[in-house]
């Protein structure tokens, strides 16, 4: 039993409707297939691919110039040539404060 409803609702009987114009048109859904079949060493080759590369970590060097890949090189190694510009006083404040608490609760206590 179908009824009239808002733009994307769904009946009682799940059948998703769309009343436009006070109109109810019954629309059915996409059927969804299994993909197709691939070979064993693709398969497994994909599967390596996404298990180690899932986000292209290279793709960010792809047509650089030479000292482009060397600045993004030392970068990835030496991570504080990407934020030190952009470092100020008061974040170093903060980290100072945040080192000596640290520290105070590494350092053992003595005890007599």
């Amino acid at each position: 039993m179908s009824r009239t409803m808002s733009d994307g609702s769904e009946d009682f009987n799940g059948n998703i409707s769309r009343t436009g114009s006070h109109r109810q048109t019954d629309h059915h859904g996409y059927k969804v297939r299994f993909p197709p079949a691939k070979g064993l060493f693709t398969e497994l080759a994909e599967g390596v691919k996404e298990t180690f590369f899932a986000n292209d970590p290279l793709r960010e060097y792809k047509d650089q110039p030479r000292s482009k890949k060397l600045w993004l090189s030392l970068a990835h190694l030496f991570p504080v040539l990407d934020w030190a510009r952009s470092y100020t006083f008061g974040m170093f404040k903060g980290d100072f404060v945040a080192g000596l608490t640290i520290a105070s609760l590494c350092i053992p206590q003595v005890t007599n």
